[in-house]
């Protein structure tokens, strides 16, 4: 059984329920929600969804942590609640914003044997890793072992020191940008944790431009490998049918990737 887990706000809901069209034709798999307000929260009770939407009271959070630092804390405490309450045995925590072009269940054999996983930037633009950090955190995957406990646990705690989305701070040696330069401070500090470097899943507008885009019997590949999920990272709708796509700080050519990939998520 592959376990999604994701968190929104009402404000993000048609993303969520495109994330949720995407996997919901797929066998053995569940999607677990985590809601940031009482209105999303209110939809998924009233509409009976096919995702499992969690009561925000499951645990506490303290009140006195900026937005990002609860968005960060929050998401990740969900986590080892769903592994460790739950007892579920795996968890792959997305954000909203990320939709599936084929079989959820692929993500078995990338992410096998470790405790946790997730995948570089492996970006077109240079600097995106000075800045953003070297590994995205847009998906995380997590086993039910003693040793995720340990990682989440000091995941949180470093969370709970600093959580920001500024990205140049003079006054510090190193730059931490939301939760993900954090995921650099795990892998020095615990075993069998997998960074992923495979083109198939967590491909974004920072990377896209690297790959050669094909379509064959309805299906997407980049470079001859069937895309699992791309992350629709800034994707903002500005009126009506007109978006912003993210796309212009990092590729050039944006005709092909618009047709080929973005337009089916715009239409869902």
């Amino acid at each position: 059984m592959i376990n999604i887990a994701s968190y929104s706000s009402y404000e993000y809901l048609d993303k969520i329920l495109a994330l949720n069209n995407s996997i919901k034709k797929y066998e053995n798999v569940k999607f677990h929600l985590f809601p940031l307000d009482k209105k999303i929260k209110s939809f998924f009770k009233r509409k009976k969804e096919e995702l499992i939407c969690y009561d925000q009271k499951i645990f506490k959070i303290n009140s006195n942590y900026n937005f990002a630092q609860k968005i960060s804390i929050e998401r990740l405490s969900f986590v080892k609640y769903l592994l460790f309450k739950k007892k579920l045995p795996n968890v792959h925590l997305m954000d909203s914003d990320i939709y599936f072009f084929s079989d959820p269940n692929n993500l078995k054999k990338i992410v096998k044997n470790s405790d946790m996983a997730f995948c570089y930037h492996e970006s077109n633009n240079e600097n995106t890793n000075d800045r953003y950090g070297n590994f995205n955190a847009g998906y995380l995957y997590f086993n039910n072992s003693i040793n995720t406990k340990n990682i989440l646990t000091r995941y949180i705690d470093l969370c709970k020191k600093k959580v920001d989305y500024s990205i140049f701070n003079k006054s510090e040696k190193k730059i931490v940008f939301a939760d993900q330069t954090y995921l650099e401070n795990l892998t020095r500090e615990f075993k069998n944790i997998l960074r992923i470097k495979n083109r198939t899943i967590n491909r974004g507008p920072w990377n896209i431009g690297k790959y050669k885009i094909e379509v064959k019997n309805n299906q997407l590949f980049l470079d001859k490998k069937k895309l699992v999920f791309y992350h629709f990272s800034s994707v903002k709708k500005i009126y009506k049918s007109f978006y912003s796509l993210g796309l212009r700080m990092y590729v050039k050519n944006k005709s092909e990737i618009k047709k080929l990939i973005y337009l089916q998520y715009l239409k869902e």
